[in-house]
């Protein structure tokens, strides 16, 4: 049924068909009961029709997703963004895009890339097929590149800590697809070139090293934290790891391994307590002090004599400041310290100060694997015990108070003279409680994907100063 004839025939059975069914509705209405079927001829549809109501009726085509990148944290007024989309027309029909950018009509193009100015940006996207038209939108928030003027930081390794999930805390593990974008934050914004992976999956960690590797990252110091592991399973976990670690190695020999971190609160049997809280808050209370020493130290030899064996790099242990005393560094390649400046403790920075140049007689790098503070009022007296619940309970947001300690802390470290150093922590998200994923350590706020302040205290400082420890 090729020929002009044909296809009005074809047409005039259809149009008949169709006031027919009508007809036989109407009537249904009205009288209530079904009409008697009729013999009727079937036809055939000409090539190309799927049926007659794909040639009558047009449908609309479909938006399912604007995609918009970066994704995971807001853009600033530097980045690039880009906006791509996942659309498709029922009826196959071709479709042409119109990206509006605050109303205005941008482009044409399937794909965007543009940057913005500082504030809320609406952002929409309209799909035709010639006959119909879908339109989606979303709002995109960009923030400062910098608050701060940029000042020195003396270190060899300006790093972060980044966290890959710690089911214990309910703290949820990162999509590769985030994890990459936060790196690309860490490497190209922040302007770090050192990064601590602390994790309790191996795999998690590992897998979070290998993107590392691939930003340039040059020192990447990996740190597997098994909470609430025995002295034997830790170090046949960490033995396994160590082998994991060093095929990682030998692609380059920027890759550290970290032991372990603060065992006296992540391990059992040191302190008392069988959870992580209990230990941390009151796991010291009846143990001898040469007790708890004597089992942190038996510990870490074990653990360094498995990383030996199947680890070629430098090794490390993130202590913490009252355990710094208790180590064994002379089987250490790196010297590692949580070293939160904790008043609330008598950890003062002068302190802090002490204890990091006492550190140094061991003529070993030394390391500041933490330091930070929440994000409320009051928080920087607590340090690194600003997450307990009777300090953290009824306290303001407040990004100020964590941005000035952490402008503080980077003034200690300028004047004490360290290897490097990460504060803890980059981005931390608990499962169904927005109250830690904004108001504890971490320098993104993920309720509003956006850049804290201290995030800015961080960047400021430049660690292409040179070292001086």
């Amino acid at each position: 049924m090729s020929s002009k004839a044909d296809r009005r025939k074809f047409l005039k059975y259809i149009g008949a068909g169709l006031v027919a069914a009508t007809a036989a509705g109407a009537g249904y209405y009205f009288y209530g009961r079904q009409p008697s079927p009729k013999r009727t001829e079937t036809a055939t549809i000409p090539k190309g029709w799927e049926s007659a109501t794909t040639y009558l009726r047009n449908n609309p085509p479909v938006i399912s997703e604007i995609d918009v990148k970066p994704k995971y944290i807001n853009p600033t007024t530097e980045t690039t963004m880009r906006f791509s989309h996942s659309s498709y027309d029922p009826d196959n029909d071709p479709l042409s895009t119109k990206w509006l950018i605050d109303g205005e009509d941008i482009s044409h193009e399937p794909e965007h890339s543009t940057k913005l100015s500082e504030g809320d940006h609406s952002i929409a996207l309209k799909v035709s097929d010639g006959k119909s038209e879908a339109m989606r939108s979303t709002t995109v928030t960009v923030q400062p590149d910098q608050i701060y003027p940029t000042r020195p930081l003396h270190v060899k390794f300006k790093g972060v800590c980044y966290l890959t999930g710690m089911p214990q805390w309910n703290n949820e593990s990162p999509s590769e697809d985030e994890m990459n974008e936060h790196l690309e934050v860490i490497h190209n914004e922040l302007g770090c070139n050192g990064i601590r992976i602390a994790g309790y999956y191996d795999d998690d960690v590992l897998r979070c090293a290998s993107l590392a590797i691939e930003k340039g990252f040059e020192c990447i110091q990996l740190d597997p934290r098994y909470l609430d592991c025995n002295h034997q399973d830790t170090v046949e976990r960490l033995g396994a790891f160590a082998e994991k670690a060093e095929e990682l190695r030998q692609r380059t020999d920027t890759i550290q391994l970290q032991v372990a971190n603060e065992l006296c609160i992540d391990s059992l049997g040191i302190w008392n307590g069988e959870s992580y809280v209990e230990r941390a808050t009151s796991g010291w209370v009846g143990v001898p002090e040469t007790t708890w020493r004597s089992k942190l130290q038996s510990l870490l030899l074990d653990l360094v004599k498995v990383s030996r064996r199947k680890f070629g790099g430098l090794i490390s242990y993130a202590s913490g400041f009252w355990e710094a005393d208790a180590v064994p560094w002379e089987h250490f390649d790196v010297i590692g310290v949580n070293a939160y400046v904790q008043t609330k403790d008598g950890w003062t920075e002068d302190v802090v100060a002490s204890k990091l140049n006492n550190l140094k007689k061991y003529s070993k790098p030394v390391y500041i694997t933490e330091f930070g503070c929440a994000t409320y009022a009051g928080a920087g007296k607590y340090g690194g015990s600003g997450w307990f619940p009777s300090y953290c309970s009824g306290s303001p947001y407040d990004e100020d108070e964590q941005a000035n300690y952490y402008r503080r802390y980077l003034d200690l470290i300028n004047q004490v003279g360290v290897y490097g150093c990460s504060p803890y922590v980059f981005s931390e998200v608990y499962a169904d409680d927005e109250v830690r994923s904004t108001r504890f350590f971490s320098m993104i706020n993920n309720a509003t994907k956006s850049r804290k302040k201290s995030f800015y205290a961080r960047q400021q400082r430049s660690h292409h100063m040179g070292a001086r420890c």
